[in-house]
């Protein structure tokens, strides 16, 4: 689903797009560090794993994660913003590489837009 989500996204914006190291595209650019939609590599199997760790451990979410929000996560994407209106919560990856601007273009995550109780 992935592909299909980028093809739509490639031909809504054209070249107003920024592709990241660690597999985010940001999509019609509003301000320096501020774009309309954004799409991010769906998570592996570990990453999905680090993220429900990251959960029970510093939000004590003992709760499973809905399967159709971890089949979005495996398969669709980790975290999505589509037209500055449809917010999809994801994994805030971690990598050293990244810069200041891209770990702050990361998706929000669950535990930042709902209560988790």
């Amino acid at each position: 689903m992935f592909p299909n989500l980028r093809i739509l996204l490639d031909n809504s914006y054209g070249k107003s797009k920024l592709e990241t190291e660690w597999q985010g595209i940001f999509y019609g650019q509003i301000s320096d560090i501020e774009y309309e939609s954004y799409i991010s590599q769906p998570l592996t199997e570990q990453e999905l794993a680090s993220y429900q760790k990251y959960l029970k451990d510093w939000y004590l979410y003992t709760k499973e994660l809905p399967r159709p929000f971890i089949e979005m996560l495996l398969g669709f994407s980790n975290g999505a913003v589509l037209f500055g209106d449809i917010i999809i919560p994801g994994y805030k990856r971690k990598d050293r590489k990244m810069s200041n601007e891209e770990r702050e273009l990361q998706p929000a995550g669950i535990e930042e837009i709902t209560s988790l109780s």
